[in-house]
């Protein structure tokens, strides 16, 4: 009963709902595109593709992205940029071979970002995932 009450948890919320837009180039100008769930409103990184979306079992909110033409730096970058109302928990910081965390707290939540090359044909190709639970859990 605890998965199905997870899982109908998980399809009520809005599951992050993406507005992105592709920018060709190097020429790109990022532009904070929402991501809206049930618990607040949060940037995407231009053109980035939903790639997964979990809940674990403390509650934690896990959305997944495919950034292509970005570096993880430069989707880093973005979120340090895009997101005033919070408050820097974790500066960011490497993590292992070209991976990048950081984290944020707002009004009883914390937020953790993760970015790195996406392990794929395509180069150029970012994967980062956006973990949203309650500051307390």
């Amino acid at each position: 009963m605890k998965g199905a009450t997870k899982l109908a948890r998980l399809a009520a919320v809005p599951a992050l709902v993406v507005a992105a837009g592709c920018a060709g180039g190097s020429a790109r100008q990022p532009e904070a595109a929402p991501v809206v769930d049930a618990r607040g409103d949060l940037p995407t990184y231009p053109g980035a593709e939903p790639a997964g979306v979990s809940e674990r079992d403390d509650g934690t909110l896990v959305r997944r992205f495919r950034a292509p033409g970005a570096t993880p730096r430069e989707v880093m970058a973005f979120f340090g940029t895009r997101l005033p109302r919070w408050q820097v928990e974790d500066a960011v910081a490497p993590v292992g071979p070209a991976t990048y965390r950081a984290s944020w707290s707002r009004q009883g939540r914390r937020l953790v970002l993760v970015a790195r090359p996406a392990p794929s044909v395509v180069p150029g190709t970012v994967d980062y995932s956006l973990a949203l639970r309650d500051a307390t859990g």
